[in-house]
């Protein structure tokens, strides 16, 4: 009997943590009274994400070969900074993919309003995301899929994942565009903190704007879209390494994937 290579394990992971997640929220949506208000909304994601995300990419991620990229003190405040701009620019694009599509962008996740809201929104919408998604797209599914094959097809696969399995048609622009960057970051640099860190910046932004607007402007949008995208040629310089082609198995477990992923979009 053929032993499934690393990649058939991680997409095979990929698939059930999908088929997984909607029984997931009906069982988290009866044990989790609407009588708490915001907060179960709040407690529904932080256990959805632990249980669909964190828990299956810790048990199955293992150490992945690295590539010769060492964190610097100065690569934190700039992952942070990279996460604000991808927010700011990305967010103008949804605007006008919301508006060509005729999509509503208004969020389907309340906003804290009292003190005592904004804990477990934080970890809601900004910390538990930015790790748990994290581990598992860029550390096991991409991580995974590097190690045997070309980085550029484990980053094009975890981005296509990463923004389908959100099922937000208004925001899948913006899924795959924040998707894609770290994607790089991850490729270039090999650091899941650092991709935690954008994420975690990234998500916070769009929690701080929706609390208290800002609105944007084109020549700031066209700058920051500029060095997103100058940074993410500089690292992917570290990334263009060819590598063996996908199975088989893989090929027939990612368009699985993937077509799984796209079907709720329809329905």
């Amino acid at each position: 009997m053929r032993t499934l290579t690393k990649g058939e394990k991680a997409l095979l992971a990929a698939l059930l943590v999908f088929l997984l997640r909607y029984p997931v929220a009906c069982t988290l949506n009866e044990l989790i009274p609407d009588t708490w208000g915001s907060v179960a909304v709040y407690v529904r994601v932080i256990l959805r994400e632990t249980v669909t995300y964190l828990l299956p990419g810790m048990a199955v991620f293992k150490r992945h070969k690295q590539v010769s990229c060492k964190t610097q003190w100065y690569h934190i405040p700039a992952a942070l900074a990279a996460g604000v701009m991808a927010q700011y620019a990305l967010s103008a694009l949804t605007e006008v993919w919301t508006g060509y599509a005729g999509l509503s962008s208004a969020g389907v996740m309340p906003m804290p309003t009292t003190t005592a809201e904004w804990v477990p929104a934080v970890l809601a919408l900004v910390l538990i995301p930015a790790i748990a998604e994290e581990v598992f797209f860029r550390g096991l599914l991409q991580g995974t899929l590097q190690e045997e094959h070309s980085p550029v097809t484990a980053l094009l696969l975890s981005t296509a994942s990463f923004a389908l399995m959100h099922g937000s048609p208004a925001g899948l622009p913006a899924h795959l565009g924040c998707g894609l960057l770290l994607g790089v970051l991850y490729a270039g640099c090999g650091s899941l903190p650092l991709c935690m860190l954008f994420h975690g910046a990234y998500n916070g932004a769009a929690v701080v704007w929706s609390c208290f607007p800002v609105a944007t402007s084109l020549p700031w949008v066209i700058l920051c879209a500029g060095v997103l995208l100058l940074s993410a040629g500089y690292l992917l310089r570290s990334a263009a390494k060819k590598g063996g082609r996908l199975t088989r198995a893989e090929w027939a477990l990612a368009g699985l994937l993937l077509v799984l992923e796209v079907l709720p979009y329809f329905f």
